[in-house]
């Protein structure tokens, strides 16, 4: 209504959105049995990010898996232990992940694992410096020495769309749709004290939307 409307919400929009929160509670790694479920049945120690539809996926996991793309473009981690972001795949290094920084004829060649984590590169709190980086990875261990590590706080993931950092459907919805200025007479076109009818009424004219007698001869 901010914007003029009736605050509808398109159907596959809104879906979208609330699919998209759903990816997100396992990305936040929410200790609920769905996502313990999901995480045994279908991650099996992999990264959220790794992970790919098939053909043999539910309607829901697919569209789950389909919101990768738009969700991933504002994430990032915070890292403090390291214990739980993927060294390769979740996006931990000004959202970015560590494959994507690298040609792919690049990626996975060196010693880690796809499985391996951020925290193999930690020690005591700091980035370890006993580690051979190959000379082609010089130029991505400066950027990955310019994050923030330590502590033994778990990992945060953060959804850099919203102020709270969280993902929630009302968030997800604003990153999907394309939003209108706001309108200055919301507040009194819409007054809860007024009879719904008149309110309507009202809207229509700020619009100018009325059907008046030039409107029907026109």
């Amino acid at each position: 209504m901010e914007e003029g409307g009736l605050g509808l919400k398109r159907i596959k929009q809104w879906n979208e959105a609330a699919i998209g929160t759903r990816l997100w509670e396992i990305v936040a790694r929410d200790d609920s049995l769905w996502t313990n479920w999901i995480r045994t049945k279908y991650l099996k120690q992999q990264s959220i990010w790794a992970v790919s539809s098939s053909t043999s996926a539910s309607w829901a996991w697919a569209h789950i898996l389909a919101s990768h793309c738009w969700i991933k473009q504002r994430s990032n981690v915070l890292v403090f232990s390291g214990d739980f972001t993927n060294l390769w795949h979740d996006p931990w290094i000004d959202g970015q992940a560590l494959k994507e920084k690298l040609p792919p004829h690049m990626a996975f060649h060196w010693g880690p694992t796809k499985s391996t984590l951020v925290s193999k590169l930690i020690n005591n709190g700091e980035w370890s410096t006993s580690i051979r980086w190959p000379p082609t990875y010089l130029e991505v261990w400066e950027d990955i020495s310019r994050v923030r590590v330590g502590g033994t706080h778990a990992d945060i993931p953060i959804w850099m769309g919203s102020k709270s950092g969280t993902l929630n459907a009302k968030a997800a919805w604003n990153f999907l749709r394309t939003p209108k200025p706001q309108v200055p007479w919301k507040g009194w076109a819409w007054d809860p004290g007024q009879i719904p009818r008149h309110s309507y009424t009202t809207w229509l004219a700020l619009l100018h939307k009325l059907l008046t007698l030039q409107k029907l001869q026109n």
